[in-house]
């Protein structure tokens, strides 16, 4: 009955009067639109098609593009308006509209897969399939102008969609969204306050009954009364913004996709949109991995760019159906647009579509994964080029599955092809292997020692800094809570040259002020332990602490080449325990009491989850602590602070940072770095997590002595009476004595490490 119903309303309505309502609707939306640079309207569209518009936005500050779920959430909250959003049906079409190949595709299919390695019935997880990275799933926002509506209602949509065009990003700060899910949804949503589900209805007393409907409900707004009030109240909210995004304390969630994911990352991020809102000036430019076919409105003349230049005349059904159904194995984008017959398609294509084929059918091209401070000596254009690349931490290359290691240390890779576009790491072309670069000895200098001169530095280019309150508060916290910095201490400052010790100096440099205030007088220092690595030059902050004016020890000892001798199994070990012998020896030396270390609450909490996880221990990174001989005190006063803090800090007041590029501990995957990713994950839905953690780990971090922690949390290893004691994951044991300079070890096999009490993970 229903149904004949729908059909009479057809047809006493008739079907050219629903055409014309469309054909109406359809225009006057995309003359708005399509005049939108952020708008990006996707397929072809002809007079003739139905008013159902797919889209994308794309973010002037990023180069990337809003994600359509969080499009549909932006309607839907601002305005009420119910559009759809993912990749819709038409599989082939939507990627081919995208503007995907066959080889991004695939690499989307690979990052969308479920883990086999999860237990699904641990989890709970039924006939469901589920992705870590469901977030990445390309799509459209697609919106249908039904052709019953009103002209007041139409012009309501299209005005809508015009804000959320040109001022959707601004928002975004608000938002948070679940990479396992791909849902996007208000700060302030987190819970469904008012939800009912089917068994809150009742039908004992008669009629249909809400149980347990007695929540109040006066605490919801009553919706504007007109379209108009609507529109007012979102332009309100819109210019209101920059002031929501300063309330919001959002983690730099560019953290929680590693490196695969974050190559196929097409959306912006509400971290990236607060950057771009509040310091345009920090914004970075992206690529995204795809660009969308550019479609004109009038399909009668061609579309520069797209693969079908007269979108009017696009793949006839018949021999699209039959190609497809030919198709014996996995649909290929490739054949698809060689094999159907489009009228003139040929002779006006790009020419994108041949490069992506030879590209793919191309196993001899390479891409460069090199550090900035390459240097290339020479590059021929030739077929059969060749290069010689000076990259000491770059070692190893991989081609068609097989690697080479020139004996000196410095690769000679060939390349066949052009080789800008290997720099530029295009998307066919292969990764080079370097996760073990430092273990055959590229890092080590030549007889330990430089041959280069010490940087020079401008006069009166190095200034003290004062940090923000965000730091500087936390700061005082933690040196309060823990009774860190006494009368008459000598700190030593330990500084690698990166973002946390130079913060950490210069933060240190302000609280001498305030510490006088309340009968605190303390001197402080700096060092620097240079272990002669080719990937890691410190040099430069010998005249930038020069010119601050502080007493400066440089420690230069030839560490790469001492792991290199002894074939350490764990170069990150090896050079770290060394490091800490020779920053004592440098303490006693010069009469220093208290050692200063720059761990934030990041590392301390990562840190923490590593010694379960791998342990099974409750420790962590100790907030200050006396060494296991009694003379030293080391400290950690940012225990309390965030690390995106401090980088801000030490990058807006342009702090001689010193990229610190050994291979052996920054470009190979780490641990800490998958626990780093695991953290940034869990706080886009907890956004309280560290604050929480800080809390949490209060007692572990308050251990003031090495190995007490092992009786006060029930695990013994001998405390502090075993002095550099490591334990393999086979049980080896490993034993380090370290002299005054930090320059002797004994090792009994082992390869990957358990770090001591003293250690600093």
């Amino acid at each position: 009955i229903r149904a004949g119903l729908v059909l009479k309303l057809k047809l006493d309505v008739g079907a050219q009067y629903i055409l014309d309502r469309e054909k109406e609707y359809h225009a006057r939306a995309l003359s708005r639109w399509t005049k939108m640079q952020n708008f990006i309207l996707l397929g072809p569209h002809s007079e003739s098609c139905l008013p159902i518009i797919s889209f994308l936005v794309g973010h002037p500050g990023t180069g990337l593009y809003l994600h359509f779920n969080y499009v549909v959430a932006l309607l839907n909250d601002l305005f009420g308006i119910q559009v759809r959003g993912g990749c819709l049906c038409a599989g082939p079409y939507m990627q081919a509209i995208l503007g995907l190949d066959q080889n991004l595709t695939q690499e989307y299919e690979n990052i969308l897969l479920e883990d086999s390695r999860l237990d699904r019935v641990g989890l709970r997880r039924g006939h469901e399939e589920h992705s870590q990275w469901e977030v990445l799933r390309p799509g459209v926002t697609r919106l249908n102008l039904a052709w019953f509506s009103s002209h007041q209602e139409i012009d309501f949509i299209i005005e809508a969609v015009s804000l959320v065009v040109e001022h959707g990003w601004k928002l975004l700060p608000l938002y948070r969204f679940n990479n396992e899910t791909g849902d996007w949804y208000h700060a302030a949503n987190t819970k469904f306050k008012d939800r009912r589900w089917l068994g809150h209805i009742s039908f004992k007393s008669g009629k249909m009954e809400h149980l347990g409907a007695t929540t109040p409900q006066g605490h919801l707004e009553v919706a504007p009364e007109s379209f108009d009030k609507v529109i007012k109240l979102a332009k309100e909210t819109f210019d209101a913004a920059p002031h929501f995004a300063k309330r919001e304390q959002l983690p730099d969630q560019r953290t929680i996709f590693d490196e695969q994911a974050a190559n196929l990352r097409w959306f912006v991020t509400p971290s990236e949109a607060r950057t771009c809102l509040l310091e345009p000036d920090q914004s970075l430019k992206i690529t995204p991995p795809f660009q969308p076919l550019r479609y004109s409105v009038d399909g009668s003349r061609p579309i520069p760019g797209s693969l079908y230049p007269h979108p009017a005349h696009h793949i006839p059904l018949q021999p699209y159906l039959q190609n497809i159904l030919q198709q014996r194995s996995l649909f290929k984008f490739e054949d698809w647009i060689n094999k159907a017959k489009v009228e003139n398609a040929h002779e006006n294509m790009n020419g994108s579509t041949e490069r992506a084929t030879k590209n793919a059918d191309d196993d001899s091209s390479i891409r460069l994964n090199v550090n900035s401070d390459a240097i290339v000596d020479q590059v021929n254009s030739g077929p059969n080029s060749k290069q010689t690349n000076n990259v000491n931490s770059i070692t190893t290359i991989q081609k068609n599955g097989k690697q080479t290691i020139h004996e000196n240390g410095t690769p000679n890779i060939e390349l066949n092809g052009n080789i800008d576009g290997a720099m530029n790491g295009n998307e066919n072309e292969e990764v080079l292997d370097n996760s073990n670069a430092c273990s055959d000895g590229s890092c080590v200098l030549p007889g330990g020692k430089r041959e280069t001169e010490i940087p020079k530095l401008k006069a009166n280019t190095a200034q003290w800094k004062s940090p923000p309150k965000e730091i500087f508060k936390l700061f005082l916290e933690a040196v309060t809570e823990f009774d860190m910095i006494k009368d008459g201490d000598k700190v030593l400052v330990g500084l690698s040259g990166g973002k946390d010790s130079l913060s950490l100096l210069h933060t240190l440099r302000q609280y001498t002020y305030y510490a006088r205030k309340t009968g605190i007088n303390f001197t402080m220092g700096a060092v620097t332990v240079d272990p002669m690595s080719s990937a890691y030059d410190p040099r430069p902050l010998i005249p930038y602490l020069e010119q601050l004016g502080i007493e400066y020890l440089y420690e230069e000892q030839d560490i790469m080449s001492q792991a290199m001798k002894i074939d350490a199994s764990s170069i990150c070990a090896f050079c770290s325990r060394m490091k800490r012998g020779r920053l004592y020896a440098a303490a006693r030396r010069k009469g220093y009491n208290v050692l200063a270390l720059g761990q934030h609450l990041d590392d301390i909490s990562e840190s923490f989850l590593m010694s379960i996880f791998h342990n099974g221990r409750l420790r962590t990174m100790k907030a200050s602590y006396t060494n296991s001989e009694g003379d030293i005190r080391i400290i950690r006063p940012f225990v309390y602070v965030r690390e995106n803090a401090l980088r801000h800090f030490a990058e807006s007041q342009k702090l001689p940072i010193i990229a610190e590029n050994c291979p052996a501990c920054f470009e190979a995957p780490k641990e800490r770095q998958r626990v780093k990713q695991l953290l940034a994950q869990q706080e886009l839905l907890f956004p309280r997590l560290y604050w929480n953690l800080k809390t949490a780990l209060y007692p572990v971090m308050k251990v003031n002595k090495t190995g007490l922690e092992s009786l006060i949390f029930g695990k013994s290893s001998g405390g502090g009476d075993v002095i550099n004691q490591l334990t393999t994951s086979n049980g080896v044991t490993t034993k380090m004595a370290l002299d005054e300079n930090g320059a002797k070890m004994e090792e009994n096999g082992g390869a990957s490490c358990q770090l001591s009490d003293d250690e600093d993970f």
